[in-house]
């Protein structure tokens, strides 16, 4: 790459030269071209600050929607894990239940075969006794 760097009296002077840099070229001094470095900087600063920060929204809004997919997924957990509690619960209950009931069932037939055998033993004696007379 090449480069000229002409001066303001070469910029101004009449002829071909002056002609030529007057077409394709800009009067710009020193200054002027620090100025607009910076300009260029700061803008690309600012630019660059402006995604950042929707970036950093963004992060912001995936995160808040992430613990709200993390909470609603731990209350779904402890549902079912109450759930299945209540429900062993309440198969014990009922187990313990069925065990009373079948516990009185047992002594109710028992009862009932007692006094069904002892009705009977009853009953043969008397018809002994009938036999017997």
């Amino acid at each position: 790459m090449y480069g000229w760097s002409a001066r303001a009296d070469d910029y101004g002077s009449p002829g071909v030269v002056g002609d030529f840099l007057r077409k394709i070229g800009e009067l710009k001094t020193v200054s002027n071209i620090v100025e607009e470095e910076d300009r260029g900087k700061r803008d690309k600063r600012q630019k660059l600050q402006f995604e950042l920060d929707k970036k950093n929204e963004n992060m912001d809004d995936l995160k808040m929607k992430y613990e709200k997919e993390r909470l609603h997924q731990d209350f779904i957990k402890e549902t079912k894990r109450m759930h299945t509690k209540s429900q062993e619960h309440i198969r014990s209950v009922f187990a313990a239940q069925g065990h009373i009931i079948a516990k009185s069932f047992d002594i109710k037939h028992i009862h009932r075969y007692e006094a069904n055998t002892q009705s009977e033993r009853t009953r043969k004696s008397q018809r002994h006794k009938l036999y017997t007379l």
